[in-house]
């Protein structure tokens, strides 16, 4: 019923089974385009001011928690901690490249975490998988689950118990499930490599919440298929950007198609990431929460009773466990609109 992704000669592609060539010809506009908005329109890269529209007055984590609680560390980070299970999404604790230098410090370091049970990647780009940050967690994870053809970083780089997954595999953590899951977008550390190893989602099961981690992904069909394999999505983890060139919108959501994907996934609750750490695309500060709120605002009419969540960096959001059909009810929902 649901789709396996689709492989030739040693390559991934998505749904639509793209060409590599397309791929490559849309890798390199996207990269001609940035280079002439960088000296066309450059951007003053105040951290300041970037630090004081995200950074949250503190930190802190549980070491174990029963009921969710999902803290954004930046980026597409999370410590999720839900049925005394710690889960790690996408960890970067660091700079990854001068070309894409972040407007926010990290809010955290690995040896202030909590002990993890599992660490979930997206795909292997470097502002998803970062060397750095792997090497620094590698005493403090318990398991690492990674797509397809990224066991040998993790492992390179100093990770035990990594296992590769593909799409709609199933791996269960005590009472805690996780699926592997398709998104729409590419991978690739260097050129040569590109699509070599696969990308994905992630669908969170606990006993009474499920929480769904898009990774990176342009708008596709997936989130309607993904909607027909579970019944109830209490929380979606949904990137916003890069908005910009508009070449992006080939491998990731802009705010209408952010919110476009959540109404079909049939979530309850929006929490947007893949913003406001790292400069990434043309876009400015602001832009990828501007869409989002103007998006949010167009689709009322279809949203009804769902929220929308807009964490800082280091903020938590907590949620009381309840019965279907509203099977979560929000403790504590810091800036929700």
């Amino acid at each position: 019923m649901y789709k396996k992704p689709h492989q030739h000669r040693g390559r991934y592609f998505n749904l639509g089974h793209e060409s590599l060539k397309t791929r490559l010809r849309e890798l390199f506009k996207t990269t001609f385009l940035l280079v002439k908005h960088f000296f066309t329109k450059p951007e003053k890269h105040d951290k300041k001011a970037a630090h004081a529209a995200l950074h949250h007055h503190s930190v802190s984590f549980l070491e174990r928690s029963v009921e969710p609680r999902i803290t954004w560390l930046g980026h597409a980070s999370f410590l999720i901690q839900v049925d005394n299970k710690n889960i790690l999404t996408d960890p970067v604790f660091n700079e990854i490249a001068w070309v894409t230098p972040r407007y926010v410090d990290a809010i955290v370091t690995a040896e202030e975490l909590p002990p993890i049970d599992a660490v979930i990647i997206s795909h292997n780009h470097r502002d998803h998988l970062d060397e750095t940050s792997v090497r620094s967690l590698k005493n403090k994870v318990a398991h690492w689950f990674v797509p397809a053809g990224d066991k040998k970083w993790v492992v390179k780089w100093g990770g035990a118990h990594v296992t590769e997954m593909t799409w709609w595999q199933t791996v269960n953590i005590a009472d805690v499930a996780l699926t592997f899951l398709p998104a729409h977008h590419w991978s690739g550390r260097h050129v040569i490599d590109m699509n070599e190893s696969l990308w994905g989602s992630w669908m969170i099961e606990a006993p009474q919440q499920n929480i769904y981690f898009a990774g990176d992904t342009a708008y596709s069909e997936h989130f309607s298929i993904i909607a027909k394999a579970f019944k109830y999505i209490d929380i979606a983890l949904m990137p916003v950007g890069p908005n910009e060139p508009y070449t992006m919108r080939e491998t990731h959501v802009s705010g209408d198609e952010a919110v476009r994907g959540f109404l079909e996934l049939g979530a309850h609750h929006f929490v947007p990431m893949h913003w406001g750490t790292f400069k990434l695309g043309a876009d400015t500060f602001n832009m990828p929460m501007e869409q989002l709120n103007i998006a949010w605002d167009a689709h009322l009419g279809k949203l009804g009773d769902k929220q929308l969540t807009i964490l800082k960096h280091g903020e938590v959001l907590e949620i009381i466990t309840a019965l279907p059909p509203l099977r979560g009810v929000v403790r504590q929902a810091p800036h929700e609109r």
